[in-house]
């Protein structure tokens, strides 16, 4: 069964809902008392997670989610939704294993013929799975394979303890290498090697923008790099990142304990709707399913974990100090210079996670780059736009990659204001 996980990366506002009743409050606050006692101790103790889940077995209330509509009950995400579910799928579970000796089996999941000449290799974000494509993929599914990755610690990929990785194990630089050997061997099982298109948002755009241009994985995985001509990045990440972002902090922050009392006052299922709610310049993109999910991943224990190591390790930052490392970013920008595939950046005009002027500085530090701006949107393009950003992927993937050259930025519903092509 396909999880149906959708890409999110915004933190719900953790404070107490203004609207929960003063009985939930009243509880709230004898348990925090009764926890007060030796909280620290159950904080660090190795079977905090246990007591978490015991909490989590308490009857909820009804859950504020109940209140944001169905993706069925949208006509177009729902049309969306059943031209993805009508794609035939195999999914298989490479071995990845990197040189701290830890094998890592990432979910690939394949959809399409299994005989186009192009696959796009699709990679989500943090706080996501394969189904951050969902709304997308029933529009390309026609004219290519898919692989939609789930990264390790997401969705039906293994979901190892950060700790046993070490610090550097949920780094985007490790995620690119497990990226890679999955890749290598699905292509292993093909009889003709395909050209690959890599389609990625956010998070796994910097993830891609490592693969390609990080040496040693340069040098390592030359003939997978060989067959990649393109890249179609949707607000990807860049190394540089100036300062905290507050949203990723309370994620980073919330632990067992909290995340379990939260989900059992509603606290947490409020604020993720909440959230949903103001993540979307359109009216009707904020949905039951795709904040249930990212409340579940909070909820989870092991999802969580992994997801707070992804947000600490994806770029070098002091944590002690609050501030960028600098000249750890200064070696990572630098290794942009060794990107040589055309890339369409792709970016939200309103983004609140990761502003626009990343995208325009990233296309000033990648050759062969063009950024289109999508006007009155926010960061999860492919959810937003989800129409307009398979028209631009697809044209992308079709086009003349040797001249790097991308289309013209494509033509919007009657009204909607025009995205700007760079």
């Amino acid at each position: 069964m396909r999880n149906q996980s959708i890409q999110r990366e915004i933190g719900p506002h953790f404070a107490a809902h203004n609207s929960a009743p003063k009985v939930q409050i009243a509880f709230a606050a004898a348990l925090v008392i009764g926890l007060a006692m030796n909280l620290s101790a159950f904080a660090a103790a190795p079977g905090s997670e246990k007591g978490a889940t015991l909490l989590l077995q308490q009857t909820a209330p009804v859950s504020p989610l109940q209140k944001l509509p169905s993706e069925q009950q949208i006509p177009e995400l729902r049309e969306l939704a059943l031209a993805n579910a009508a794609l035939p799928e195999t999914v298989r579970f490479p071995e990845t294993l990197r040189e701290e000796g830890h094998t890592v089996r990432l979910a690939m999941h394949q959809r399409g013929s299994g005989t186009h000449e192009r696959v796009l290799v699709m990679i989500h974000g943090v706080l996501a799975d394969h189904d951050a494509w969902r709304y997308v993929t029933g529009e390309l599914g026609a004219d290519f394979d898919l692989w939609l990755i789930d990264l390790p610690g997401c969705g039906d990929s293994d979901k190892p303890d950060p700790d046993l990785l070490g610090p550097e194990g949920y780094s985007p630089t490790a995620m690119a290498e497990r990226v890679l050997q999955a890749v290598q061997q699905s292509l292993a099982s093909r009889p003709q090697l395909p050209r690959l298109t890599i389609v990625a948002h956010s998070l796994g755009g910097m993830i891609a923008l490592r693969m390609t241009g990080d040496p040693a994985l340069r040098q390592r995985y030359a003939a997978v790099l060989k067959q990649i001509d393109g890249m179609v990045l949707l607000a990807p990440c860049d190394a540089a990142v100036h300062q905290e972002i507050p949203k990723f902090t309370k994620i980073i922050k919330l632990r067992g304990y909290e995340a379990a009392i939260g989900h059992t006052l509603g606290i947490i299922e409020a604020g993720v709707a909440e959230s949903e709610q103001a993540s979307f310049c359109a009216t009707n993109r904020a949905t039951r399913e795709t904040a249930g999910n990212l409340a579940g991943i909070l909820i989870r224990a092991e999802d969580r974990r992994a997801a707070q190591a992804m947000l600490r390790q994806a770029v070098p930052w002091h944590e002690r100090q609050h501030r960028p490392d600098w000249a750890a970013i200064k070696q990572l920008e630098a290794n942009y210079r060794n990107i040589d595939v055309p890339c369409l950046i792709i970016w939200g005009q309103c983004d609140e996670i990761l502003p626009v002027s990343m995208g325009y500085k990233l296309k000033d530090q990648i050759a062969g780059t063009r950024l289109i701006v999508l006007p009155d949107t926010m960061h999860a393009i492919q959810m937003e736009r989800p129409q307009e950003c398979a028209q631009l992927i697809r044209e992308f993937s079709t086009w003349p990659l040797a001249m790097h050259s991308v289309p013209t930025a494509p033509s919007l519903a009657a009204g909607a204001r025009s995205p700007v092509d760079h």
